[in-house]
């Protein structure tokens, strides 16, 4: 067997075990959903074809290991997703042309968004959360797809972090 044709069916099987994945978190309103992908799975798996395909699905299949889980990118209203790496690419150039703090022109208002020490500490520590859930471990798995979203999200969380008494300095 060629290289090429097992990719092929490796692609295949892994895009039918995460419609797989996918459809157990809605199997209560949607069980017809997980059915036909248990059915899609078995028969990938005993190497026939399945029955549906991602073209009939209303989003592309989702792999958690690389793409957002909470939005895609529309092309001409066709739905792809948003790969993890990307996304912090796409974060780390909106900070870069972000403003400074209190930097606005003169005579207009400031714009500054304020929080509480409390506040800033609770975002924190969710956005380290995430960054350890995104690292390479038991909650993300062995891939590093996750680590620059993770640096995003600690850098962020050190920002809002170093103005309370939790800060590094």
């Amino acid at each position: 067997m060629a290289d090429g044709d097992r990719t092929a069916q490796y692609e295949l099987l892994r895009e039918t075990a995460i419609r797989v994945l996918d459809a157990i978190g809605n199997a209560q309103e949607e069980p017809e959903a997980l059915r036909n992908a248990l059915v899609d799975l078995h028969l990938t798996v005993a190497g026939d074809a399945p029955i549906t395909t991602s073209a009939e699905l209303p989003h592309p299949t989702l792999d958690p290991e690389r793409h957002l889980r909470s939005r895609f990118n529309y092309v001409d209203s066709t739905a792809h997703p948003v790969p993890l790496v990307e996304e912090a690419a796409e974060i780390r150039r909106e900070l870069a042309e972000d403003r400074g703090r209190d930097d606005h022109s003169p005579g207009d208002p400031e714009r500054n968004v304020h929080f509480t020490g409390l506040e800033a500490m609770i975002i924190g520590g969710m956005l380290q959360e995430l960054a350890a859930r995104l690292q390479p471990g038991d909650a993300f798995g062995p891939s590093n797809n996750g680590a620059e979203l993770a640096a995003v999200a600690t850098d962020l969380a050190w920002e809002l972090l170093d103005q309370t008494f939790v800060g590094r300095s």
